[in-house]
């Protein structure tokens, strides 16, 4: 059985989402807070997590459970490779949708530096997107 270049990105960005998800991340109606809970994850009163047990050791790693996700991928695309990839995309796609806004916020967070865009701009423009990205970094350390 071959695995096309696709459908392995599609799995790859699929066990990657799942991963993380069990690890750090609360889910839709909190269903992995509750799951990591019961096997052994638990958080201390000053918001310390820590593990109870192996289990609950490798739910929080991320390296650690991708290796299931990633078991559980390739067992399911052997025997049904349609139904895994018609399952993996969402998951994939919302792995690309948290890579894009996380890239996002960080340009949001960073202005430009004079490299790139600003090689083209000219010395007016440069100097008012300056005084801007000073007058964002003044306000976001005064706010917090």
């Amino acid at each position: 059985m071959s695995l096309p270049p696709v459908n392995l990105l599609i799995l790859w960005l699929a066990t990657w989402r799942l991963a993380s998800l069990l690890a750090n991340e609360a889910g839709p109606l909190n269903v992995f807070d509750w799951l990591r809970d019961r096997l052994g994850v638990k958080t201390d009163v000053i918001g310390q997590v820590y593990a109870e047990n192996s289990l609950a050791e490798g739910v929080m790693c991320v390296w650690c459970n991708s290796l299931w996700f990633g078991t559980l991928w390739t067992v399911l695309y052997y025997f049904l490779p349609v139904l895994a990839l018609w399952m993996a995309l969402p998951l994939a796609l919302s792995t690309l949708t948290v890579v894009l806004q996380v890239s996002v916020e960080r340009i949001q967070n960073h202005p430009p530096v004079e490299t790139g865009l600003m090689t083209t701009l000219s010395s007016t423009d440069k100097h008012n997107l300056l005084e801007q990205a000073k007058a964002h970094a003044l306000r976001e350390s005064v706010t917090g």
